[in-house]
């Protein structure tokens, strides 16, 4: 299922300046991740993970969960832009 969707994003995007941002839990993590690297060998593919909830999310007989995982998946000339801290704010 997630391999269609990827493949229909994949017609969808521009491949010089675009960005693909998917996000997951624990359970797909990694088969998503692969199916990134397959899909798209050419982008630059970064993960990071995000706290949804701090207190966790109660789960029979599992640990509690705190975050999901982020994919960006970054095409051609598209590029992070670092945040701009202001210091006197």
């Amino acid at each position: 299922m997630m391999e269609r969707r990827l493949l229909v994003a994949k017609e969808l995007l521009n491949p010089n300046d675009s960005v693909l941002i998917a996000t997951i839990d624990e359970k797909e993590y990694l088969r998503l991740g692969l199916l990134l690297e397959q899909v798209f060998p050419e982008a630059k593919i970064q993960m990071i993970s995000s706290v949804i909830n701090r207190k966790g999310i109660v789960r029979a007989n599992e640990f509690t969960r705190t975050n999901e995982f982020i994919y960006v998946v970054m095409f051609g000339s598209a590029r992070l832009i670092p945040e701009r801290k202001d210091i006197n704010a």
